[in-house]
This record gives C-alpha cells, structure tokens and sequence, in this order.
C-alpha cells in the first residue's frame, strides 16, 4: 500500500506483486492533524516541507506503555520485600 500526501488529503493505492504491479485498489482518505498512521503501539505523523523539492518530514511516536520484567522483579525480590509476598 502506498500514502500520497497532500494538504488535504491521503491518497492510498495499492499494489500487487503477483501481478506484476498493477494498481488494484485507489481510495482518498481525508488528511487531517498531520497522522499518517494510528496502530496501537505508535503514531506516525508527516508534514509537508518547504523545501526546493517535494519533501516530507516523519515523526514515530510510542505511544505510552509499560514493560515490566516480573521475572527481573523476583530475581532482586523487589516484590518480595515491597509487598511482603
């Protein structure tokens, strides 16, 4: 699948390998907020630059989470001695 950006709008066309590339699906998506892409762990948002060329900037955020190694935990006995388990 491929993103064409513009001020307004997203252009999304895809294509097929099998079949030598031929444009299968095209559909618009209105561009709003600069969000390229919303998946649960991320967001990747672009703008368009003033450059002397066409050119995008990107920015991959995270979004929020927390990884905790319980094994790690136990291993120090951190929930042994904070919680008396």
């Amino acid at each position: 699948m491929i993103d064409e950006v513009h001020s307004d709008r997203l252009v999304k066309v895809k294509f097929i390998a099998a079949e030598r590339f031929k444009k299968t699906e095209q559909k618009e998506e209105t561009y709003t907020g600069g969000i390229l892409v919303d998946e649960d762990g991320f967001t990747v948002r672009t703008a368009i630059l003033e450059h002397r060329v066409p050119c995008l900037g990107f920015a991959l955020k995270e979004k929020y989470h927390l990884n905790i190694n319980k094994e790690r935990l136990e291993e120090i006995n951190f929930l042994y001695c904070r919680y008396g388990i």
